[in-house]
């Protein structure tokens, strides 16, 4: 969606469609909108489950380790809701 369609504070007026990702949704707590910089933001192209969310940060994470180093990535989503990745 267009940062143009968001209900920004004055103070964001450097806030542009280059800049930033606009997003704007419904959840049973009302309506929230989002302008995110598009440098600190990685749109993911997959369902964004803690299971697969945990899978994608371990792989990223990875590309930097040597054969020789393991890696363990734990991520919560709420009390006794979690997902545990190993590379």
């Amino acid at each position: 969606m267009p940062v143009a369609e968001l209900s920004l504070s004055t103070r964001s007026d450097e806030i542009s469609d280059q800049s930033h990702y606009a997003f704007k949704y419904n959840a049973p707590q009302g309506e929230f909108e989002l302008a995110i910089p598009k440098v600190e933001t990685e749109v993911l192209q997959s369902d964004t489950t803690i299971e697969l969310l945990v899978n994608f940060f371990a792989d990223e994470v990875n590309k930097d380790l040597s054969t020789a180093q393991t890696l363990k990535v734990v991520a919560y989503e709420g009390v006794g809701k979690g997902a545990v990745a190993f590379r």
